[in-house]
């Protein structure tokens, strides 16, 4: 609340647009005067930051508002019309090539970097991080600038879904160049579930996708522009899953795909030019799973590629120019593989992934490759190629934010967080 010319209290937007509408005075001096008298007295320095933030909170809703409108929230990457992206489907259905494509190599050819350069210029969703918590719902924020947007708790809230998600036995990802999260799986109560949910960002909505035909938890999910697929899992008792199954988005149901060679769960998977899936790391039964696999969607085969240097657990990869980077749980060690050569390697180590129980996750930020712990984003690493190595730095503050730290900054009360960037397939 703020306090007119009278020194009364009014609260709410509401009270602001009318008194911004009637051209009402606003007294700061009589107002932070009558704060300070309140609070200096029977309360702390930190509790008096607290309160001050709270009777400004309207004020700075309706800045951040307006300088939304005005610099403008936009997707980061190119916005299609829906008839567009079914004749785009379609065709790729057909020859397995996604026509708007073109510009996924953006991190390697110049023209296409500058086009979105310059597309993403004053963007406020440029290369944005999606966070989950515990307690506080899902945010969004750019580590680049610091800045945060509270988008609240989706409707409904599931206590099973938030479950699962804090044990990581539920695959959660968003799907490349989209708003929308999906989960997929889980543990709730004992059992794995086959519940497949989407939530849309720009309503809070969570809606029913699907039933898995196999109920499992620790499944990894990897995106086609037309489907979802998902391999392997669990039931946590004594069968451990080599079945892939892909959802088809247009035709909605099921296919069954070929199986993996190595049943495995809390592997990673990555998906390839749109046509192949890579998969690595995860555990069958009793042992930690080296090789890795890749699937050819044209052939429908998978081929079994060479082992990894060193297991992983609670594995995350992430497609970097022509290599993908892997990385896990408990330990700071990179390992790379070579799409072309097919070769694994080990590549500088990370700084502060040894303490990460719930494991590290990968991604690009400003065309850089960036790791940061799944539950604590106050620090992240970025890989140098040129020196080859990776520099822990602190996660950038805008003023406010440095002054008003969000509930979930510098604590471990988050699920997962998602990069809302120009991923692609």
């Amino acid at each position: 609340s703020i306090l007119s010319s009278d020194d009364e209290p009014c609260n709410g937007s509401e009270d602001i647009s009318s008194m911004v509408a009637n051209g009402s005075c606003i007294s700061v001096k009589s107002y932070t005067t009558n704060a300070t008298s309140r609070w200096t007295t029977n309360h702390s320095y930190s509790q008096y930051l607290q309160c001050y933030y709270d009777e400004h909170l309207s004020i700075v809703q309706l800045i951040s508002l307006f300088c939304g409108h005005l610099f403008g929230w936009k997707e980061p990457w190119i916005v299609q019309s829906p008839h567009k992206v079914l004749r785009n489907l379609k065709m790729y259905q057909k020859t397995f090539h996604y026509p708007s494509q073109s510009l996924s190599a953006d991190d390697s050819r110049l023209e296409n970097r500058r086009f979105m350069q310059s597309h993403n210029r004053n963007n406020i969703l440029s290369d944005s991080i999606l966070v989950s918590t515990k307690h506080s719902g899902y945010w969004l924020g750019n580590i680049v600038s610091g800045e945060w947007y509270e988008l609240g708790l989706e409707t409904p809230h599931l206590e099973n879904l938030h479950s699962a998600m804090w044990r990581g036995s539920m695959s959660v990802d968003l799907f490349p160049r989209s708003s929308r999260l999906y989960f997929a799986g889980g543990l709730v109560m004992g059992m794995p579930i086959s519940t497949i949910a989407e939530l849309d960002l720009d309503s809070m909505r969570l809606g029913p996708v699907g039933e898995m035909p196999i109920p499992r938890a620790y499944p990894s999910m990897v995106f086609f522009p037309d489907s979802l697929v998902l391999l392997g899992g669990t039931n946590c008792w004594k069968e451990v899953y080599g079945v892939v199954e892909q959802y088809d988005f247009l035709k909605q149901k099921w296919n069954r795909l070929q199986k993996l060679h190595y049943p495995r769960y809390g592997s990673a998977a990555v998906s390839i030019q749109e046509n192949y899936i890579f998969v690595t790391g995860g555990c069958d039964r009793f042992y930690p799973v080296m090789n890795a696999e890749i699937y050819d969607r044209k052939t429908q085969k998978w081929n079994i590629l060479p082992s990894m240097l060193k297991p992983v657990q609670k594995c995350h990869a992430l497609k970097f120019k022509d290599e993908i980077f892997a990385v896990g749980a408990m330990d700071n060690t990179v390992q790379v593989f070579n799409i072309y050569e097919k070769k694994w390697r080990l590549t500088a180590s990370l700084n502060n992934a040894q303490n990460c129980s719930k494991g590290v996750k990968l991604c690009t930020i400003d065309y850089k490759l960036v790791a940061m712990n799944r539950d604590d984003i106050s620090k992240y690493e970025i890989y140098d190629e040129g020196s080859n190595r990776w520099y822990l730095t602190d996660i950038r503050n805008h003023p406010i934010s440095k002054l008003y730290p969000k509930p979930f900054m510098h604590c471990r009360n988050i699920f997962d967080w998602f990069h809302l960037g120009r991923r692609y397939y």
